[in-house]
C-alpha cells in the first residue's frame, strides 16, 4: 500500500521501515529500494506503536509524528493526528551535531530516541538528524522506549519526561478545576481502584507551575461507547482501531465512571473512530488549554510506564509531541472555544467541547462486540 502511493506519484525513493507487523504476505518480494526492519518485543507485552517519519531531501530534512501507521485503513476513514515539523535545512559542514537545537531539546531527544533501538541501518538517518538545523521546532518530543530506567534517566521516558517539561514551562491559571482529559483507542489494565495506577499518570499530568493548590484534578477518559462505534464507517466492515478487552473491563468496572463518549461533530470526524491518543487539561468554560499533547501512546503502563520495586518500567516504543504555549504562541494558554486574540489562533481539538458523558446505559466498546457482529 505504502510503495503504491509513491508510484502514484511518479516516485520512486530509498525507504527505511521499521515495523512492528506485516499485513501484506511476509514473502512478497520488495523493490530494492526498500530496506525493512521487524522491531523485536523486548517483553512479553511490550509492542512498537511509535510512528515517526524522517524525510530526507537535498538540502535538509523534515520530522513527522503521526498516530497512523502505515497502512490503508489508518488513512481512510480514522480520526488521526500529524505533527509535520517546517523544512529543517542542513548546518554548515562547520558545525557541530549539538548545533542547530531546538528551544525545546527536539533534537537532542531525537537522537536519543533512534540511538535506542541500536540499528546499524539508523546510523545515516542519526547523522542526518545531527546535520540539520531543529531551530524552528517549537514542540517537544515525547518519548517511551522499553527498558528499566533509574535516576536522571527516567525523565528522558514516559510519564516522567512529560511531567519534567510541564513542571519547567508549563503554566496553569489560578482556577478551581482544569480537569484532565485524556482521549485513546486502546485501554490498559489499571488495577482495582483509581489509586493503583491512573493516580500516578494524572499526578505527572499536573505538574505545571501554578498558584492553585489543587494536585488532584478531575479525570475525564474520551473512549468510544459500544453506540459511537456501531455508527462509524469502520462498523460497516467490522474492523476497528479500538483495544479494549472485556476481561480486562470486567475487573475495573469503576473506570465507566470517568468515561466520555467520541463527539466530533464540529470537525465533521463523529464517525470517523478516533486512532488519535491525546492528552491535555481543559479550563472550566471549556475555552482555553496550558498544554497538548498528542501521541502513539494509548492509556496503559506498557506505553507510560509504572513504578517498580526495581525501577521506573516502560515496555513500549511510542512518541509524540508537546505543545506549550509559551514556545508557540508567547501565551499560557491555548484558546479553544472561542478565538479572542486574532493574533492567536484556535487549537484544533479533535473533540467536541464540552465534552458528553456516558448515559446511564452506555458501554465502553470491547473488542468482543465486534466478534459477535460476525
Amino acid at each position: 500500500w505504502l510503495y503504491l502511493q509513491y508510484l502514484l506519484a511518479g516516485q520512486r525513493t530509498d525507504m527505511t521501515i521499521l515495523y512492528k507487523h506485516r499485513l501484506c504476505p511476509c514473502h512478497e518480494k520488495l523493490s530494492k529500494n526498500i530496506t525493512i526492519i521487524k522491531v523485536d518485543r523486548q517483553y512479553k507485552f511490550s509492542s512498537h506503536d511509535t510512528n515517526i517519519m524522517i524525510l530526507q531531501y537535498r538540502n535538509g530534512i523534515r520530522v513527522v509524528v503521526s498516530t497512523a501507521a502505515l497502512y490503508s485503513d489508518d488513512w481512510k476513514n480514522r480520526t488521526q493526528g500529524l505533527w509535520i515539523s517546517p523544512h529543517l535545512p542542513y548546518l554548515p559542514e562547520s558545525a557541530k551535531p549539538s548545533d542547530g537545537e531546538s528551544p525545546t531539546g527536539f533534537k537532542k531527544d531525537l537522537e536519543r530516541y533512534l540511538s535506542k533501538y541500536k540499528q546499524p541501518a539508523l546510523t545515516q538517518w542519526i547523522c542526518a538528524v545531527q546535520m540539520a538545523d531543529f531551530s524552528g521546532v517549537n514542540v517537544f518530543l515525547v518519548a517511551s522506549v522499553p527498558g528499566i530506567y533509574k535516576a536522571v534517566e527516567a525523565d528522558f521516558w514516559g510519564y516522567r519526561k512529560l511531567a519534567h517539561v510541564l513542571s519547567r514551562y508549563a503554566t496553569l491559571p489560578p482556577d478551581a478545576q482544569w480537569p484532565i482529559v485524556a482521549q485513546c483507542s486502546g485501554v490498559g489494565c489499571f488495577g482495582l481502584k483509581f489509586e493503583s495506577w491512573l493516580k500516578d499518570i494524572t499526578g505527572c499530568m499536573s505538574k505545571e507551575t501554578s498558584e492553585s493548590s489543587n494536585n488532584h484534578p478531575h479525570f475525564q477518559f474520551i473512549y468510544p461507547s459500544i453506540e459511537n462505534y456501531e455508527q462509524n464507517f469502520d462498523c460497516q466492515d467490522l474492523i476497528t482501531p479500538l483495544r479494549y478487552s472485556a476481561k480486562t473491563h470486567s475487573k475495573q468496572q469503576w473506570l465507566e465512571s470517568y468515561l466520555y463518549q467520541w463527539k466530533a461533530k464540529r470537525t465533521g470526524r463523529d464517525r470517523a473512530m478516533p486512532n488519535i491518543k491525546s492528552y491535555t487539561r481543559i479550563s472550566p468554560n471549556s475555552k482555553s488549554i496550558p498544554w497538548f499533547l498528542l501521541t502513539s501512546a494509548n492509556l496503559s503502563k506498557a506505553a507510560w510506564g509504572s513504578i517498580k520495586q526495581y525501577g521506573y518500567s516502560i515496555r513500549n516504543y511510542e512518541a509524540g509531541v508537546l505543545f506549550v504555549p509559551k514556545f508557540i504562541t508567547g501565551t499560557t494558554t491555548f484558546p479553544v472555544g472561542e478565538e479572542e486574540d486574532a493574533a492567536v489562533p484556535m487549537f484544533p481539538i479533535p473533540y467536541d467541547l464540552p465534552l458528553s458523558r456516558y448515559e446511564s446505559g452506555d458501554s465502553p466498546f470491547v473488542n468482543k462486540f465486534v466478534n459477535s457482529l460476525n
